[in-house]
């Protein structure tokens, strides 16, 4: 779905983009060159603002060799109470492992909707787990969560090389 009179700005809106049986890759190399830049730097820019977002089969492949992170994601729907999507995902950042879980409602409000979506997450970074659980509203900017959350590790100070933040020893 598009927001017809947006056509005519700056700013398109897409209010629902749905995915259903799609592979996604995205990639960017060291020098910035990403494959979802879309115009010149020197061309008139034109932002789209996707609200909410539905996938259903859907596999994503990010590779983003500025950042060192490389990620598997694969979103299906399914009806399981209040959780009609699942995510799973895989990867590494900065040379990092990392996996999880996450669920949530069958649409994401993704930006400009105080409307919260249920969602529940569990994942792995190295030795350290976390489990959250609860409501997330524009999820981009994180306007509203309410969640309870539970992380378990050996130690803050191992999350230094995820974060690049120095973290005391804990226990």
């Amino acid at each position: 779905e598009v927001a017809l009179p947006t056509l005519l700005t700056h700013e398109i809106d897409i209010p629902h983009l749905r995915l259903k049986d799609a592979d996604v890759a995205l990639v960017r190399d060291a020098q910035g060159r990403a494959n979802w830049t879309f115009r010149e730097k020197t061309e008139a820019r034109r932002n789209v603002r996707v609200l909410t977002l539905a996938v259903d089969n859907v596999r994503v492949a990010y590779r983003d060799a500025m950042n060192d992170l490389t990620a598997d994601l694969h979103g299906i729907t399914r009806q399981e109470g209040r959780y009609a999507t699942r995510i799973d995902f895989t990867g590494k950042w900065r040379g990092g492992a990392f996996e999880g879980t996450a669920d949530t409602g069958s649409v994401l409000s993704l930006r400009g909707s105080m409307q919260p979506f249920p969602m529940r997450l569990v994942g792995k970074a190295g030795a350290t787990s976390i489990r959250a659980e609860g409501e997330v509203a524009d999820i981009t900017r994180f306007r509203h969560i309410d969640a309870q959350v539970a992380i378990s590790g050996p130690t803050l100070a191992s999350l230094y090389t995820v974060l690049k933040v120095a973290l005391p020893d804990t226990p």
